[in-house]
């Protein structure tokens, strides 16, 4: 089995077995409410953060959130909840 294929072990099981992705290691969920708050789960960390944009770490993935006025009015080990006016919501 190629390194590639192992990889994409998790993800496949998950979907053979009908599971939700959110029991994979480095996958979070983000809940957008009306342009105004963002509840992001499972995250590994704020890798960058001003009022224009916040980049959250999900191990191999990464969320980017921009627009203005952007603050981080919570967090704890794996949830962050940001205000502001968002305008944009990037995984890569």
């Amino acid at each position: 089995m190629t390194l590639n294929k192992l990889r994409e072990l998790p993800a496949e099981l998950c979907d053979r077995l009908e599971l939700p992705d959110q029991i994979l290691p480095g996958v979070g969920t983000v809940t957008v409410s009306g342009s105004r708050r963002a509840l992001v789960e499972g995250h590994r960390g704020i890798l960058a953060y001003t009022q224009e944009q916040v980049v959250v770490s999900f191990g191999r993935q990464r969320l980017t959130l921009g627009g203005s006025g952007l603050r981080i009015e919570a967090m704890n080990q794996t949830e962050l909840l940001i205000t502001g006016k968002i305008r944009t919501a990037e995984w890569g």
